[in-house]
This record gives C-alpha cells, sequence and structure tokens, in this order.
C-alpha cells in the first residue's frame, strides 16, 4: 500500500470515528433535554472547556443537588484515560458527581467516576432517587 493510500485509509478511519463520536455526543445530550422537559426537572445543561483544551462534554446543574460532570464515549470498552480530564478538572467544582458513559456494557467505578452504558447513567441521573448503584 502506498503513502497516499494509507494516509486516505487513516483519515477515512478518523473521520468516521470522529463523526460516530459527535452523533453518540449529541444524542445522549438531546436525551436528557427530551427527558428533563418531560419529567419537568428544570435541571439546566452546559459544557467546559479550560484555557488547556480540557473539555467536559456534559455539565447537569440539579437543583439542590451536586452538579454532575459526564464524558461521553462512543466506545464499547473502558478505558482508564476516558476519565483524565474529569479527575484534572473537579477542583474548578464543588463535590461534582463524575461519569463516563459509553456503549461499554458494564459498569464499574474507578477513582470516584463511575463508568457506566449511557442508557443507565441516563436513568440513574433523572431518577428520583438515584437506584441504579456502581
Amino acid at each position: 500500500m502506498s503513502d497516499a493510500n494509507k494516509v486516505r485509509s487513516l483519515y477515512s478511519y478518523v473521520s468516521t470515528y470522529l463523526k460516530e463520536e459527535i452523533l453518540v455526543e449529541q444524542f445522549v445530550i438531546l436525551e436528557f433535554i427530551r427527558l428533563n422537559e418531560y419529567y419537568e426537572k428544570h435541571f439546566e445543561f452546559t459544557y467546559f472547556r479550560s484555557k488547556d483544551n480540557l473539555e467536559i462534554d456534559l455539565i447537569i446543574k440539579r437543583p439542590g443537588l451536586s452538579e454532575v460532570l459526564i464524558e461521553i464515549k462512543s466506545k464499547d470498552y473502558f478505558d482508564a484515560d476516558d476519565s483524565k480530564s474529569l479527575r484534572s478538572i473537579t477542583k474548578e467544582f464543588k463535590k461534582p458527581e463524575l461519569y463516563v458513559f459509553s456503549n461499554c456494557q458494564t459498569i464499574s467505578l474507578f477513582e470516584k467516576v463511575h463508568h457506566m452504558p449511557w442508557n443507565l447513567g441516563i436513568k440513574k441521573i433523572l431518577s428520583p432517587r438515584n437506584l441504579i448503584t456502581c
């Protein structure tokens, strides 16, 4: 395979991955907004990007409760690097709940960050008593 073909192949792979990542992020955020309206939770949604380009995909401000910081991944496996930005940015927030949502089908807790499938994470955060535990 020529170098030009390798570059095209790599570009195609990265482009497809980035599109999938963006679509999953958009879907999860829109699902939160939709269910927030439906259940009349009055949560506020935002995101965070530091001057060092650290980014939190979704921040949920819940009246009377701690803020929720969420990283959204399209991967179907857990990687400790997925929660690196969450762990490094927590000083900016007062006792936030930290989550990584992905397509992974396992639930785990790693260095105070909850890792779980996005559909269970949405239920956990929107449920009145946080019925799903890690």
